[in-house]
């Protein structure tokens, strides 16, 4: 009996600690993810003199994975879902522009990041700020997570 409580103290110990280390993995891939995101999206803006939304051409990446209904799993969309369509070629366009290789970077559960081009996106004196961050799990429309905001390129915005 004793070597049988023993054996359950032992396993709710590994347990709880697994969890936690599980959950620093996560929040070091995320930043170190936002990181190389955000020094690449800084190095195309220098290379194309401009805000996000004219490097990947787009001011809208995230418009097919938003509207999603509560719950989708985003990890597991095929590939060539709109939603991973538009994100694969944002990050096609930001590495091209920015010389560094960002394609394929997903969060630590497989899901695409949510990089919001907002910089200039309604006009040239339109100052809000782009964003990265992680969607919410399970997937609830525009709820996101760890927003990270970019800084102004924008003359207008400085």
């Amino acid at each position: 009996m004793i070597v049988i409580v023993v054996i359950a103290i032992l396993a709710a110990i590994t347990t709880i600690a697994y969890n936690g280390i599980q959950s620093r993995a996560q929040t070091s891939k995320i930043n170190a993810d936002f990181n190389m995101l955000s020094k690449a999206i800084a190095a195309a803006q220098v290379q194309t003199n401009g805000p996000m939304k004219d490097v990947v051409l787009d001011s809208n990446i995230n418009s097919s994975c938003q509207t999603k209904p509560a719950g989708t799993d985003l990890s597991a969309l095929p590939r060539s879902d709109a939603c991973w369509v538009k994100y694969d070629a944002a990050l096609d366009k930001l590495s091209i522009a920015s010389n560094m290789n960002v394609r394929g970077v997903v969060d630590p559960w497989g899901r695409p990041y949510w990089i919001d081009s907002n910089e200039a996106e309604a006009s040239a004196t339109d100052c809000r700020k782009d964003e990265l961050a992680v969607y919410v799990r399970p997937l609830s429309g525009t709820s996101r997570t760890n927003n990270v905001l970019l800084p102004f390129v924008t003359p207008a915005c400085l």
